[in-house]
């Protein structure tokens, strides 16, 4: 009695299912058009790979890989470009200056680092002269106790010299 009420349960849940997948609507895809670039105010803008003004000296922001003010448009709206064809040119002072004072910090940088490397050897070896005279105060320190001790063992110093 059970099995046979499991294996209706399952049939129902099949059928349910077989029909439910029939029922459903395909999904829609919607085909945005196109048209021929013209003369025009745009009056809204997408944020999509890039967004261009044609205008000389307005900024461009294609994708993550320029942003600058434009120096030179080499063709005008509605021409035919070819692919890697070069349209505009960005106004590379900025870059320019950039890289310069990358280059400056680098400079800076490495006469640092010489100046350091040179430095270190001197601050080393002072470093262990210092430590020499401090052993040979700690030692001649050592024997002037030692000597007071002596002294002060055989009766001939007091007690507060040590």
């Amino acid at each position: 009695m059970k099995k046979k009420i499991i294996i209706i349960a399952a049939a129902v849940v099949v059928v349910i299912t077989a029909v439910v997948i029939a029922v459903k609507k395909p999904s829609v895809r919607v085909i945005q058009s196109t048209d021929t670039a013209g003369p025009a105010h745009i009056v809204v803008t997408l944020q999509q790979t890039g967004v261009m003004k044609p205008q000389v000296g307005a900024m461009i922001s294609v994708g993550a890989r320029a942003t600058g003010t434009l120096e030179m448009v080499k063709v005008k709206v509605g021409d035919y470009v070819e692919k890697d064809e070069l349209v505009a040119r960005i106004d590379s002072r900025s870059i320019r200056q950039n890289i310069s004072q990358s280059e400056d910090n680098l400079n800076k940088a490495e006469t640092e680092l010489k100046r350091v490397q040179k430095l270190y050897p001197v601050q080393k070896q002072m470093q262990q002269n210092s430590i020499e005279a401090s052993k040979s105060n700690y030692e001649y320190l050592k024997g002037v106790y030692e000597r007071e001790e002596v002294l002060y063992e055989k009766g001939y110093s007091r007690k507060e010299t040590l």
